[in-house]
């Protein structure tokens, strides 16, 4: 027991930091190891090289480029798309409408 301590309050908390301390140097080394032994693998070629597979996200892009390009609506295909999604603006008079954009608001 350390004489600058009261009797059993910081010894245990020393041993458990000090094993603490162990353990991480420990671990440092055991992964710095484990990183050159793969390594060294890697650049010896004794690790054969994985088959080529083709990512989700890829996959997912070559079906998006199959797919025809946006465009734009025509004032009367917009009007049927916003009917068909909002319901009450079918009941909506015409003159509520917004007047189409001309060549002056450009």
């Amino acid at each position: 027991m350390s004489r600058h301590t009261p009797a059993g309050t910081a010894e245990p908390m020393q041993r458990v930091m000090r094993w603490m301390t162990h353990l991480n140097i420990g671990a440092a080394l055991g992964m710095v190891a484990w990183v050159a032994w793969s390594g060294w693998q890697v650049m010896a070629g004794q690790l054969g090289t994985p088959p080529i597979r083709q990512s989700g996200a890829a996959l997912h892009s070559a079906a998006a480029h199959q797919t025809p390009p946006l465009r734009l609506l025509t004032d009367d295909e917009a009007a049927q798309a916003h009917a068909h999604c909002h319901p009450s603006a079918r009941s909506a008079p015409a003159t509520d409408r917004l007047a189409p954009m001309q060549e002056k608001d450009l």
